[in-house]
């Protein structure tokens, strides 16, 4: 699966062989005789789970042994994160955004309506929290006990995680699909109105708001004293976390969804432009930027390698600072199914990528 480090930040899908490393976890649950003997190299496959083919529905959990998944439209799962094996699963009945352990409780959004508090120990639901029908498709912010979201309702939501009391309420005119961060006591979201917005974290009161003009924001990335946020019009807005004033703006190739902040880098997928840039989180000069293809385009860093699909099938992980490649996994197989990658989550040793085919595949990082 590990290809030498190239020179160059893309590259061409090269042929790769298993050679009988991967280890497949059924809805069942999967396994091995000998969970110790794990691959050192990076990139090489530990074990996939996937039940009945099912499409990751959202980034994967890693917390501890245990890894918490949600497969689309049915159902959330904890896995061992030694083999893949299922501990438990708890159906949803529609697909759960990334759930935020909280103690001994995960809380997570549901497509279909509603935020949602499930037993990390065995999966029972502890408590529900109605969103008007509509669905939450944000994964919540955790801290201090109090989980904040924000809803397809334009509400958002700071709800006790012990017994699911709502704290404080925020009705606006705009849709959230982006999921909230947590900074300086302040709840930071965009909205599909336009609006860059800051809550305070104990009471709701707005901040500050910051009218981009140009339809959806993204998930926001704090990069120093700034946060940083995308549009649906191709822009990056940088702003100070304090006040709302903006430092710089950026022009990209389409519509960001996801920036990732990352060593003083700000890392902007544009699945439409078919790029990945690089920029400067000071003053969003670029830095580098490589070629990328895909409707979604999902990334994870850790350390010093950042990590996204190049291709529909290809998975790579580049050096951060300058995004060369140091190797490439190639989905598709019988033992790595899938076409596209959706998710891709990192733990310390443990690259987890979600497919259109997969909950799960889990590489060594």
């Amino acid at each position: 699966m590990r290809r030498s480090p190239l020179s160059v930040a893309t590259s061409r899908r090269g042929l790769f062989g298993l050679a009988g490393l991967a280890l497949v976890a059924t809805a069942c649950g999967g396994g091995s005789d000998t969970p110790d003997e794990r691959p050192t190299a990076p990139g090489s496959p530990l074990w996939t789970f996937a039940p009945h083919g099912a499409a990751s529905a959202a980034p994967a959990a890693p917390a501890g042994d245990t890894v918490y998944v949600a497969r689309a439209g049915a159902a959330v799962y904890a896995l061992d994160t030694r083999d893949g094996s299922a501990r438990w699963e708890s159906a949803t009945g529609t697909s759960a955004s990334r759930p935020a352990l909280a103690d001994d409780l995960l809380v997570t959004g549901l497509g279909g309506g509603d935020l949602v508090a499930l037993d990390a120990a065995d999966g029972a639901e502890r408590w529900r929290v109605p969103t008007s029908g509509m669905g939450v498709f944000s994964a919540p912010a955790v801290a201090d006990g109090v989980a904040y979201v924000g809803g397809l309702d334009g509400v958002v939501r700071a709800v006790e995680v012990a017994g699911g009391a709502e704290v404080w309420t925020v009705a606006t005119d705009g849709q959230f699909f982006a999921d909230p961060r947590l900074r300086d006591g302040a709840v930071h979201l965009g909205g599909g109105d336009g609006l860059l917005s800051a809550w305070d974290t104990a009471d709701g009161t707005e901040r500050w708001a910051l009218d981009t003009g140009e339809g959806v924001v993204s998930t926001v990335a704090f990069v120093g004293d700034l946060v940083c946020a995308g549009t649906a019009a191709g822009r990056v807005h940088a702003v100070e976390a304090r006040s709302g004033e903006r430092r710089w703006t950026a022009d990209v190739s389409g519509q960001v969804i996801g920036p990732v902040a990352a060593e003083g880098l700000l890392l902007v997928p544009c699945a439409a432009g078919r790029r990945l840039y690089a920029l400067d989180g000071a003053s969003g000069e670029e830095r580098w930027q490589a070629t990328v293809t895909g409707d979604l385009l999902p990334l994870a860093v850790h350390g010093d390698t950042v990590y996204y699909p190049a291709e529909p099938r290809l998975l790579v992980a580049a050096e951060l600072a300058t995004g060369a490649v140091r190797w490439e996994y190639e989905i598709g197989t019988a033992d790595a199914p899938g076409e596209h990658v959706l998710h891709l989550a990192a733990s310390d040793d443990t690259l987890y990528a979600g497919t259109d085919q997969a909950t799960v595949i889990a590489l060594t990082r």
